[in-house]
């Protein structure tokens, strides 16, 4: 299984030191997630982004970025369509089972949220069985990942049931404390990995 961290919504202290870090532990790819920033706020953050971690590195709003910061992918949400010039990495995020078998687009990969109940949004809960999901994860032309609610637990969970991978946020960002974020993210490599 992969492991996608899905940056916090607005900048935090430690965020590019915490980045910088779990890109060399390994984690397949980081998705910055700033759904009210601006422009520039967008940019300085991928600014933030070394280069030799762009091809790992997609973005979810502002798009026009990313000529700017090749080979980075795009994120897709029901405010975007599908990119047929585009030749990067392009995902999208689910919420029904419905929604990803109505889609029409070759992604790379998919979100469905929440699978299980979110460790940051109280009361977004997840409302799947796990025969479909298994269907599912079987079925989808293109790899799903697990996202909601993802902790050690959840983790081992997310692969039984056929995930590709887990994204990661609340389990991540709940507290900031980089000793904190790498007991988080060593035992949850163990779970998705080992």
């Amino acid at each position: 299984m992969k492991i996608i961290v899905l940056s916090p919504p607005a900048p935090v202290m430690g965020e590019y030191e915490t980045m910088d870090w779990l890109f060399a532990q390994g984690v397949d790819r980081y998705h910055v997630r700033r759904p009210e920033a601006t422009f520039e706020q967008v940019k300085n953050c991928l600014n933030r982004v070394r280069k030799e971690y762009r091809s790992k590195t997609s973005i979810h709003s502002r798009h026009e970025l990313k000529s700017t910061y090749a080979p980075c992918g795009i994120h897709h949400t029901s405010n975007s369509e599908f990119d047929s010039n585009f030749q990067g990495t392009q995902s999208k995020s689910f919420h029904s089972i419905e929604e990803i078998k109505n889609n029409k687009h070759a992604y790379d990969f998919g979100f469905l949220s929440p699978v299980f109940p979110s460790i940051s949004k109280v009361g977004y809960k997840a409302d799947f069985d796990e025969k479909e999901l298994q269907k599912l994860n079987e079925e989808t032309p293109f790899p799903l990942y697990a996202l909601g609610g993802i902790s050690h637990e959840t983790a081992k969970k997310a692969k039984e049931l056929g995930f590709a991978g887990v994204v990661l946020f609340g389990t991540i960002w709940e507290e900031i404390r980089i000793t904190k974020i790498e007991d988080n993210f060593n035992r949850l490599c163990e779970i998705v990995r080992g």
